[in-house]
């Protein structure tokens, strides 16, 4: 589990920012996102293409649902469909997904690792789901929690309590 103090002293050398709420009238702070710099810059910076406005307004929304307590669905693998957020295969990696669908827009794909209970870094992306090799994006996650993480290990959990707090969250398929 990677502790508060080395989370913020991430923060306070540029290398880790807490992102969000982006909506003003997210009042509660249920749990908390982290992102490194460049995953920061695409949620906060307007873009000249529309596309990428709009997968940005839905990354927003997404993580203003998880931080504010809203109700998320979620599953404990990969193969099972329909949820806003999933630990991908195997569970051992630790690495999870989250998703938003734009309407008229192809999904785009967020991925990371908890570091405690309610909080979760997330180190890569955003990818469109048709660009995706899973193998290589988990690697790439992995190799990035290293990076960031300089050795403390992965916040680790059998059941979805492990992770998520709170009674709107919601399990699809078998835990």
């Amino acid at each position: 589990m990677l502790p508060e103090s080395e989370i913020k002293r991430l923060c306070d050398h540029g290398l880790l920012f807490k992102t969000g709420p982006f909506d003003w009238r997210v009042q509660k702070s249920a749990r908390t996102i982290y992102t490194p710099q460049n995953l920061y810059q695409f949620l906060t910076e307007s873009s000249a293409s529309e596309q990428t406005n709009n997968e940005r307004r839905s990354l927003q929304a997404l993580f203003d649902r998880f931080i504010s307590g809203e109700s998320l669905t979620v599953a404990l693998h990969r193969d099972v469909e329909g949820t806003h957020i999933k630990r991908l295969d195997p569970a051992s990696n630790e690495v999870w997904e989250f998703k938003v669908k734009p309407p008229r827009q192809e999904q785009s794909r967020v991925f990371g690792r908890f570091a405690a209970l309610d909080t979760i870094i997330l180190l890569t992306g955003p990818e469109t789901r048709s660009s995706i090799n899973y193998r290589r994006e988990i690697l790439r996650c992995q190799r990035e929690w290293e990076r960031f993480c300089n050795g403390f290990a992965r916040h680790e959990g059998r059941s979805l309590s492990d992770y998520l707090s709170g009674a709107n969250v919601i399990l699809v398929g078998n835990p």
